[in-house]
């Protein structure tokens, strides 16, 4: 019975891995009271490469250039020499701020183009077909269906009325 146990520990452990490398790859902005411009062109060049990657293929362009001109400002903040500690605390809480609403960019980029795969049998056929799409491709299909569900419903009320 141990064995069986010891044996499906191994096995659940071997699952999480991939999950775990996953997160990893997702970057994230860090800046402590001893961070320097130096650490900070080194995390930016790490999130430049990740953004372009497919973990990152619903990051719109808007996006794109939002997070340059905060990374920019970031680094504009920074004293020369020395470190985040250096500034006044009004100035690190800013830091601080821009910081927290670069990585909720990176967040909701890196989410929005997560993949999901499903099997979808074809009409006329029971031959089952696999659909990969991102969570921002599905959110924009169910809008859109949403939408054309309300026209189709805002024309029929209008129609349906008698006339007096």
């Amino acid at each position: 019975m141990s064995k069986l146990r010891a044996a499906l520990l191994i096995a659940s452990l071997a699952l999480a891995l991939p999950v775990a490398a996953k997160q990893e790859e997702q970057p994230r902005l860090q800046l402590d009271a001893g961070a320097t411009r130096a650490e900070l062109a080194e995390q930016r060049a790490r999130i430049e490469a990740a953004i372009r990657t497919d973990a990152y293929a619903e990051f719109k362009r808007t996006d794109r250039t939002a997070l340059a001109e905060r990374l920019d400002a970031l680094e504009g903040a920074l004293p020369e020499q020395g470190a985040l500690a250096e500034l006044p605390a009004e100035r690190q809480a800013w830091v601080g701020s821009e910081q927290e609403k670069l990585n909720d960019l990176l967040d909701r980029a890196y989410a929005d183009s997560r993949v999901t795969c499903v099997r979808q049998e074809q009409i006329g056929s029971s031959m089952r077909k696999k659909v990969c799409t991102t969570a921002a491709q599905r959110r924009r299909s169910s809008d859109e269906i949403r939408n054309l569900s309300r026209g189709v419903r805002g024309e029929e009320s209008v129609g349906s009325q008698p006339a007096n």
